[in-house]
């Protein structure tokens, strides 16, 4: 940190190692370091105490299970070091605030170097402890976020190849003119919209303009014609054909065409999937972010109210976090400085002034579950766990709803300690196992897989786990033994017959008899999550039209394949295809008929070849086939007179049945020759067919020699020879 920073002399010393004496009001902080610290050790989030001298005082025990520190290697060492490089600048900065200014630290995220080295991201929050004007402490609570970064990395991953298709999409340029008309339109406003070019030249733009769209558009467009500025972009629905709505970004600046009033330059693009992907993401951020928000405690501290007799009567509202005010339904500022007892029933209100008055009298904390009360006003009883611990003259208070967990607990109760931990468990279903059978299931079970509870006690989880995925989970159970805490995922059946895809979380579970025998399984539908990981893997290998491989996979593919060590005879072969009058198809029946017309010629092609052959498109109307162990040329020829003839059938397109051709060229590869090459010598061989004007099949070997092979059954000639 840089002598400029913003921190207050003494702090920024005392954070550095460089105070030359005790913070002010250390007494009083040591009141504070119990108080947080009984506090902290009821939590799962990881809590610090920074003296002003800048050295860690107390960390809370939840640090070993979320970093491997055990609190003695972290005490009297100075926090800062812990975290990320990148990091740390940003989160003295934001400390210094909080010391300034003298407000709760707000989140930051960071990353904190774990016992064996790696970097964890974490959340961080945190108070300023002042006592006499003076920051004497600091107390940081952390929270791992891990899941959270790599959720929305995902997502951004997701994000990134939406943004890379627009950037690369063709854009659409329109010219305005200043009587409000579009004057000329680029070519590729068919691509984009469907409609020709010229039957948009004449009209005014805001025809095309969704009517929500309009007046924010106008306005822009008309900003910048005042204005020498370029337009900023904004974001408009365009109409296309089909009389449907398509997101485009449009920008544009004034130009002069030598007019009496400015016109226009305005590009449109194609900005529909980016904006549907960042809606899908921004809806999963904020449901996250719901998430994290709903798992914090509330929590109080109270300070007593005594009577004249120095009796406690009532206690008062000190201290409150914002999930105490959102379970109270109070905001921070009523809530405050209020009294228990407004809040609660009378009998409630004296039980609690009772439990808190004595546990101040004795010091010993209080620690109850299931413990009910009334709100004020209200007949229905609420029941929390709830923990106090003394603090000074003071009560730190937090509790937990679990009325849930209390009717389950009432409605079963001969089955209490399985249900119990059901309740802790966020999974869908849950199970106790033994090394042999199912001892005991939880009811969702016929929601979520569609066997009732009788179904599965006693017996075996593997009888109902996927033949391929058996292997896998019991190497699981092995670990799970041995008492390790495992998570797979794995297929396993439902009622229907199906499989679905689940994560499994197993962990030991010792009972009360010492019997480790025994594990708790927890199972989570992730049929979705699998589903989407599977889309992401085939976009990046398939083409969206026909489903055949990309270029670069069947290029990837075939350059592994040539460097294949191969027997005596055994030959690769790649065959260059190309569909003859697919152009005048394509211009006369319209690109819905094109599409339909590559799809029906992938499917034959692919149906024709052998499985373990590849298939690709690496063109507008151009696939390439890789036969991989052939015996010499011939043998290739024989599977491409079938290729030619299974596309030589009539294809039913919505403009009516069509007879097409392929021309094709073939060449045989050499063992270590670059793919780029194979293939240009294919291309050279088709191209030649081509020209033969016969839907003709050649060869081109690597001398460069080409040979005519005859002619499928097809028409003698393509719709458009010129194609």
């Amino acid at each position: 940190m840089s002598t400029t920073s913003p921190v207050p002399r003494r702090m920024h010393q005392r954070l550095h190692g460089t105070s030359s004496g005790p913070a002010s009001g250390a007494v009083h902080l040591g009141a504070g370091d119990d108080h947080f610290r009984l506090l902290a050790e009821n939590a799962s989030d990881v809590v610090f105490l920074v003296h002003g001298d800048g050295l860690l005082r107390w960390v809370s025990p939840s640090v070993t299970s979320v970093s491997g520190w055990s609190p003695a290697e972290l005490v009297g060492t100075r926090p800062w070091e812990l975290v990320h490089e990148e990091d740390r600048e940003g989160a003295l900065l934001a400390l210094a605030d909080c010391v300034v200014k003298q407000v709760p630290l707000q989140p930051i995220q960071l990353r904190f170097r774990k016992r064996d080295g790696a970097f964890l991201w974490m959340s961080a929050r945190g108070h300023a402890v002042v006592t006499d004007g003076d920051v004497g402490a600091l107390v940081v609570g952390l929270r791992d976020i891990s899941a959270e970064r790599a959720a929305v990395a995902a997502l951004a991953t997701s994000e990134s190849r939406y943004r890379l298709l627009a950037e690369n999409a063709s854009d659409v340029v329109l010219l305005i003119r200043g009587n409000g008309l579009v004057d000329w339109v680029s070519p590729s406003a068919f691509q984009l919209t469907g409609w020709e070019a010229d039957s948009l030249v004449g009209r005014q733009p805001w025809e095309l303009i969704h009517p929500d769209d309009r007046d924010a558009a106008a306005l822009t467009l008309a900003a910048a014609a005042v204005s020498e500025d370029r337009m900023p972009p904004i974001l408009v629905r365009m109409r296309v054909i089909g009389d449907r709505y398509i997101w485009v970004s449009a920008s544009g600046r004034q130009v002069d065409v030598g007019d009496a009033h400015p016109s226009l330059v305005v590009c449109l693009r194609l900005v529909d999937d980016l904006v549907h992907a960042r809606e899908d993401a921004e809806t999963h951020r904020a449901r996250m972010q719901a998430a994290l928000d709903s798992l914090l405690d509330p929590h109080v501290v109270l300070v007593p109210v005594r009577d004249e007799a120095g009796m406690i009567v009532d206690f008062i509202h000190a201290e409150v976090n914002d999930a105490a005010c959102a379970e109270l339904g109070i905001d921070r500022e009523h809530l405050l400085m209020s009294r228990l007892r407004a809040f609660v029933s009378v009998d409630s209100g004296q039980e609690m002034v009772d439990m808190y008055a004595g546990m101040l009298a004795t010091g010993e904390p209080v620690r109850r579950d299931d413990f009910s009360f009334l709100l004020a006003g209200s007949t229905q009883t609420r029941r929390v766990d709830l923990r106090a611990v003394r603090v000074g003259e003071a009560v730190s208070l937090t509790w937990r709803d679990v009325d849930d967990r209390f009717a389950a607990a009432e409605a079963m109760k001969a089955t209490k300690d399985r249900f119990q931990l059901m309740a802790e468990s966020s999974s869908d279903v849950v199970m106790g196992i033994t090394t042999r059978e199912v001892m005991w299931v939880s009811p969702s079970i016929s929601e979520t897989l569609g066997w009732s509870v009788e179904d599965w006690v006693g017996h075996r989880i593997d009888g109902y786990v996927h033949p391929d995925d058996r292997e896998w989970f019991a190497q699981a159970g092995v670990a799970v033994r041995r008492g390790e805490a495992q998570v797979v995922r794995i297929r396993v059946l439902t009622r229907p017959g199906k499989y679905h895809w689940v994560e499994a979380n197993a962990r030991p579970y010792t009972d009360t008899a010492g019997q480790q025998e025994r594990a708790v399984v927890s199972l989570r539908l992730v049929d979705s999550e699998v589903a989407a990981e599977e889309e992401l893997e085939r976009r990046a290998r398939n083409d969206e039209l026909t489903g055949l491989l990309n270029r670069k996979e069947l290029f990837d593919r075939l350059e592994k394949a040539n460097r294949r060590q191969r027997k005596g005879g055994d030959q690769l072969a790649v065959l260059f295809c190309d569909i003859d009058g697919f152009k005048f198809i394509n211009d006369s029946a319209g690109h819905a008929a094109g599409d339909a017309l590559l799809r029906a010629v992938a499917e034959r092609i692919s149906a024709t070849v052998r499985r373990a052959d590849l298939v690709g498109r690496v063109g507008g109307d151009e696939m390439v086939v890789v036969l991989d162990g052939v015996h010499g040329e011939s043998e290739a020829l024989a599977i491409v007179d079938k290729i030619r003839r299974a596309v030589a059938m009539p294809i039913d397109l919505p403009s009516g049945p069509a007879h097409v051709t392929i021309s094709v060229g073939t060449t045989l590869g050499y063992s270590g020759e670059d793919v780029d090459v194979i293939v240009a010598r294919a291309d050279r061989a088709m191209y030649a067919a081509k020209q033969s004007r016969g839907g003709e099949t050649l060869s081109d070997s690597a001398e460069g020699v080409g040979v005519t092979y005859g002619h499928g059954d097809g028409p003698s000639a393509p719709l458009d020879p010129s194609a």
